[in-house]
């Protein structure tokens, strides 16, 4: 796939699938996305309390909104399970009600700061994308908006998946701000599965990105 079909394929679907890249290729295509922000190994680490270093399944969530586009790049599978899994959040806003959707435009998600241990807060949906982790969900939220997370929830659970399988030097392209994803469980045999994960800001972003980044 060449560069210019990536990005078509960006703006077309939020997402693009590029099998045996080498570690080279990677960093081309990469930047002619965007940005790298943050790069971060993902690999089970016994030791560790975070859901991103266990086998366990993780739900549909967002990553950290500074991140326009996401890649994975595969250095090596699971023995069984660790699909990635992908949906479409303008399909599902646009099958909810405009009442339900007023809703959640007032629900705030904690942001943690890229420079500090500080947490910002802010909506779930926003004219520059949606950010939705539910582990990070203000708790003090009214019970209309509960029923409206509740109906989110539910539409999403039900939504057919994008299911992809990373095969080895694999790499998985998405907008961040318009695909949520996931992840299946898996059992590590004799490779261990292990991700590099890549935050991505377009080049020389103003307005939102930056100023999510800049955040103290």
């Amino acid at each position: 796939m060449c560069l210019q079909a990536i990005k078509e394929s960006l703006k077309a679907t939020g997402f693009a699938i590029l099998r045996k890249v080498s570690a080279g290729d990677v960093s081309e295509i990469i930047s002619s996305v965007g940005d790298v922000i943050h790069t971060q190994d993902i690999l089970h680490q016994a030791l560790s309390t975070e859901m991103l270093f266990s086998t366990t399944s993780m739900p549909f969530h967002n990553d950290h909104p500074a991140a326009s586009y996401i890649a994975w790049h595969c250095k090596s599978q699971a023995e069984a399970g660790g699909e990635s899994l992908l949906v479409d959040l303008q399909c599902i806003i646009k099958s909810l009600p405009k009442k339900t959707v007023s809703l959640i435009k007032s629900i705030n998600i904690y942001c943690p700061s890229l420079c500090s241990k500080k947490r910002y807060k802010i909506p779930m949906i926003s004219p520059h994308g949606i950010y939705y982790a539910e582990w990070l969900i203000d708790k003090d939220i009214t019970h209309e908006q509960h029923v409206a997370l509740t109906e989110f929830k539910s539409i999403v659970d039900s939504t057919e998946k994008i299911v992809v399988k990373l095969g080895n030097n694999d790499l998985l392209i998405i907008d961040n701000r318009r695909l949520m994803h996931g992840r299946t469980p898996f059992v590590n045999g004799g490779t261990a599965r292990h991700l590099v994960r890549y935050w991505i800001t377009e080049k020389k972003e103003e307005g939102y990105g930056a100023i999510i980044r800049k955040m103290p």
